[in-house]
């Protein structure tokens, strides 16, 4: 860590870099069991960093304060713990899956006050459009305690709020703030999701999470493969790697919601050839498992 730690401000201070790591690290997450589950948490503790950043320059558009943003940085030229979101190796880290979502067209975003939620809109879209708002407060076990949805005009090139809700109101329907998450998607007519997001009342190191059983099922496409993924509780920060393929997952380090079936395109880079699925060997990591053995 100390050889490739770039962030070094006095050339005598080479534990600066880490130091900070380690200090954002502590205030958000809980201790990771293991190296390779600090390096994962530590990409999710960057990941959640800039996504909070773009989404609140994004939420300010309305007032003209900003209307965009560019982080730094993409990639790096030599294996380091750097800024970037696409490592030395062109593996993309957390950041690179949050952004591809941080910075779509139409994006949901929130205000968290001292008693209420305030949900915004933001759109970059230069179309006027009606869609469906849906909100469901759903504990980690997939029971869903309280479901309210509203018709939206989504406005054209602004940012507004779209909708308010009181904590006391969330609260009243669950057991606390550490065992719920408020769900939040924009439907348009055809039932396609436009945007959505999740919102978590508690830091997510103070967050009861639950061992999640996620049930997988690899099926071969062409050179490709399509992975489906359900768990029976939440499983936070789903990250997959395919230890004997090298390639891109569609999606990588995201929250899944309780028997809520997704499916991951994963398309393969190397000329390695696998006969069927059972050849595949898929890890997977929650941060739940990040802390626990």
């Amino acid at each position: 860590m100390y050889a490739h730690q770039r962030c070094t401000p006095k050339l005598s201070d080479k534990d600066y870099g880490n130091r900070l790591i380690n200090h954002y690290l502590e205030n958000h997450f809980k201790t990771p069991k293991n190296f390779e589950c600090y390096l994962y948490v530590s990409q999710i503790l960057q990941a959640e960093g800039v996504k909070k950043g773009i989404e609140v320059y994004r939420q300010n558009m309305k007032d003209k304060y900003c209307m965009g943003t560019l982080y730094w940085q993409i990639n790096d030229c030599w294996p380091a713990a750097s800024w970037s979101s696409i490592d030395y190796y062109g593996n993309w880290k957390a950041l690179h899956y949050y952004v591809k979502d941080s910075y779509k067209p139409i994006i949901i975003t929130f205000e968290s006050l001292c008693d209420s939620i305030n949900i915004h809109l933001v759109s970059d879209s230069i179309e006027r459009k009606k869609a469906l708002l849906s909100l469901k407060l759903i504990d980690f076990s997939g029971n869903c305690l309280k479901e309210e949805s509203l018709d939206v005009d989504i406005k054209s090139n602004t940012s507004y709020i779209i909708h308010s809700v009181k904590k006391s109101d969330l609260l009243k329907s669950s057991k606390g703030n550490r065992d719920i998450l408020l769900y939040c998607s924009l439907v348009d007519s055809k039932n396609n999701i436009i945007a959505k997001n999740i919102f978590y009342l508690d830091r997510l190191k103070n967050l009861n999470l639950l061992k999640p059983t996620i049930s997988t099922n690899i099926i071969k496409s062409n050179n490709n493969y399509i992975i489906k993924l359900i768990s029976d509780k939440l499983a936070k920060n789903v990250y997959l790697e395919f230890e004997n393929l090298q390639g891109y997952f569609s999606n990588n380090f995201f929250d899944l919601l309780p028997n809520n079936e997704i499916e991951i395109l994963y398309k393969k880079t190397n000329t390695i050839e696998n006969k069927n699925s059972s050849n595949v060997r898929l890890k997977i990591i929650t941060l739940y498992d990040s802390y626990t053995n």
